[in-house]
């Protein structure tokens, strides 16, 4: 994944407000709950959501729009490899990672009604 807009790989992600549309309508709607507003795409990012009504996305290029884009140039540490040489910091930082149990279900433990 890209860190910086000078990556040979392309221009890294950017955050977002998830939308929707309806067909036969060109404007993309945000979805929003009741009491949150709306939700964004990466939330603990630090970058400012974008949201465009038709649809477009961010322009790398356009100065403006950079505080959209996740971006990290922190090489201080030694992050593991990941294709850039020093490696800059993940963005997901020191939160918990959660892990869910394996799909395998033990069949004498299912309960079973006729």
């Amino acid at each position: 994944m890209p860190y910086d807009f000078h990556d040979p790989r392309g221009n890294p992600p950017y955050n977002y407000y998830n939308t929707y549309k309806i067909p036969g309508d060109p404007t993309h709607y945000k979805i929003e709950s009741v009491h949150n507003g709306a939700p964004e795409r990466f939330p603990g990012s630090g970058a400012t959501p974008w949201y465009s009504p038709d649809g477009s996305t961010p322009s790398a290029t356009n100065p403006s729009h950079a505080g959209y884009f996740i971006t990290n140039t922190d090489t201080s540490g030694d992050y593991g490899t990941c294709g850039a040489n020093p490696c800059p910091k993940p963005h997901y930082g020191s939160r918990t990672i959660i892990f869910r149990k394996d799909l395998e279900i033990d069949v004498s433990k299912l309960k079973y009604r006729d």
